[in-house]
C-alpha cells in the first residue's frame, strides 16, 4: 500500500487575520466531538497526521488498538447568528487511507487534495467574511508504536507522551513538549520552547529548531551522537562529560532557480558525545540549547 507524502499549505491574508482578531468574544459556544478509529493492522509504518490551526494538540500512547479522539470546538462571536455560523462551518475532517489517518479542519475555506500519492491541505481566508473566532483542542490516545506527524499554529501547545514511535511535531505560536520519547524526532516551532525527555535514546538522526525559545533535551547517559548547532543569541550547555569537539562541518545546499544553479554554504560548530552514532541538529535564534543526561 502506498505511503502517503504530506504537505501543508496555509494562505492566510493579513486582512483576514485582522478581521478575526477584532471579534470581542462576547459570546461563546462549545461542542465536543468524539471519534474512535482503527487500522486493519498495526505496524511501524502506520501514521496519524493532524493538521490544526487554532488550538492545542495532546497525544498519549496506550496499549489499545484504536485511535481515541476527543476534540473540543470553541466558537466565539458578538452575535448569535455568527456563533451558529461558526459551529456549522468548523468541522473535524477525517481521511483514512489504509496506511494513514489524517485529521484536519473541514471548513468552507479549506480543502484537502489528494494527487499522485500526495495529500495537500489548503486553507485560504482571502475574501471570507468571518465574524467569529474558532478553536479546536485535540486530546487523543494512540496505540503504542503509531507514527505521529502533528502540527498547530495558534492558541495552544503540542504535547506528546509515551508514543514509542517516530515523532514529528510542529507549532508556530506555542511550545512543543515531548515526554517519554524513544524514537526519531523532528520538532520545531517559532515562538515557544521545545522540551523532550527520552526513555530510550533515538537510533536515528533528529532535528530540533525554534526561533524564540530554548531547546531542552534529556537523554540517557549512553547517548552516542554528533551534535551540530546554530544560534545567534543563545548558548549551548550540557552535563555530558565525554565530549569531543569536532572541526566545523561545511554543508552545501544546491538549488535550481530561474537564474541558474545556486549553492548555499553553511559552516556550523559541532561536537561529539560518545561514538557519534547518530546526528542531532539544533537551530535557534533567541534561545539556549540544553542537552542533559539523566542521573
Amino acid at each position: 500500500m502506498e505511503q502517503l507524502r504530506t504537505t501543508l499549505h496555509l494562505i492566510i491574508t493579513v486582512l483576514a487575520l485582522v478581521c478575526i482578531s477584532q471579534v470581542s468574544r462576547a459570546e461563546e459556544k462549545k461542542e465536543k466531538i468524539t471519534r474512535e478509529l482503527s487500522f486493519e493492522s498495526l505496524d511501524e509504518n502506520k501514521l496519524l497526521l493532524i493538521w490544526n490551526i487554532n488550538g492545542s494538540i495532546d497525544v498519549e500512547g496506550y496499549s489499545g488498538n484504536s485511535v481515541l479522539i476527543v476534540v473540543e470546538k470553541t466558537i466565539t462571536a458578538d452575535a448569535e447568528q455568527d456563533l451558529d455560523e461558526g459551529i456549522s462551518d468548523i468541522q473535524l475532517g477525517v481521511l483514512e487511507t489504509g496506511d494513514s489517518i489524517i485529521l484536519y479542519m473541514d471548513t468552507p475555506y479549506s480543502e484537502l487534495i489528494r494527487k499522485k500519492g500526495r495529500v495537500n491541505f489548503m486553507m485560504d481566508f482571502n475574501g471570507s467574511d468571518i465574524n467569529y473566532d474558532f478553536n479546536m483542542d485535540y486530546t487523543i490516545k494512540i496505540p503504542y508504536g503509531l507514527k505521529l506527524n502533528v502540527s498547530t499554529v495558534n492558541n495552544g501547545n503540542v504535547s506528546i507522551r509515551d508514543p514509542r514511535s517516530e515523532v514529528q511535531a510542529s507549532n508556530v505560536n506555542g511550545s512543543v513538549y515531548l515526554e517519554n520519547i524513544s524514537g526519531i524526532t523532528r520538532a520545531n516551532t517559532v515562538n515557544g520552547v521545545i522540551e523532550a525527555n527520552y526513555t530510550r535514546n533515538p537510533e536515528g538522526d533528529c532535528k530540533y529548531s525554534t526561533i524564540n525559545g530554548d531547546i531542552i533535551l534529556t537523554f540517557l547517559p549512553n547517548l552516542s551522537a554528533d551534535i551540530s548547532y546554530k544560534t545567534m543569541n543563545g548558548d549551548v550547555y550540557t552535563n555530558f562529560n565525554n565530549i569531543e569537539y569536532l572541526a566545523p562541518r561545511v554543508k552545501t545546499e544546491k538549488k535550481e532557480t530561474k537564474w541558474g544553479t545556486t549553492y548555499k554554504i553553511e559552516q556550523n560548530p559541532s561536537f561529539r558525545i560518545g561514538e557519534g552514532d547518530i546526528e542531532l541538529e539544533f537551530r535557534t535564534l533567541n534561545g539556549d540549547m540544553i542537552i542533559k543526561k539523566t542521573d
